[in-house]
């Protein structure tokens, strides 16, 4: 928030906008600016006519984020990446070498990703749900 100063000195506008940080301004100046008495506050009628014009003082909550984004961003993990890394040259070698049967070494670690990946979203999934249900406690 931004109020214009109105007399103090040590309000000084950023980068000469012509406004100064609400912080740097004394608070009996902002109050003043807002017309807000500091002892009694806003007047119950002043109060309504504030929230119909500007709306309830809440952030605005953010789309979830699909299920499918959340398991691609356990996938961009460095870690992760290096393991894919380790698949690739794995699976290399096991054709480099003829061997017979499955690559178990390049198994073993997609399957050790698959289940990172799965307990991550899932751990991620039950933090969403949790600060949603908090949400709703606060509300």
């Amino acid at each position: 928030m931004t109020v214009a100063p109105t007399s103090s000195s040590d309000a000084v506008p950023p980068d000469g906008v012509g406004e100064a940080a609400a912080w740097s301004i004394p608070a009996d100046e902002v109050a003043g600016s807002l017309t807000v008495d500091l002892d009694a506050g806003l007047t119950s009628t002043e109060a309504s006519r504030r929230l119909l014009s500007c709306g309830a003082n809440e952030l605005e909550a953010e789309p979830p984020t699909p299920i499918r984004r959340r398991l691609a961003r356990q996938l961009t993990d460095p870690l992760v990446v290096l393991l894919l890394v380790a698949i690739v040259i794995s699976l290399i070698a096991w054709i480099a070498d003829g061997e017979d049967g499955a690559p178990l070494e390049a198994i073993v670690i997609a399957v050790i990703v698959v289940l990172n990946a799965a307990i991550g979203t899932w751990q991620e999934d039950r933090a969403v749900k949790a600060v949603a249900a908090l949400r709703r406690m606060a509300t």
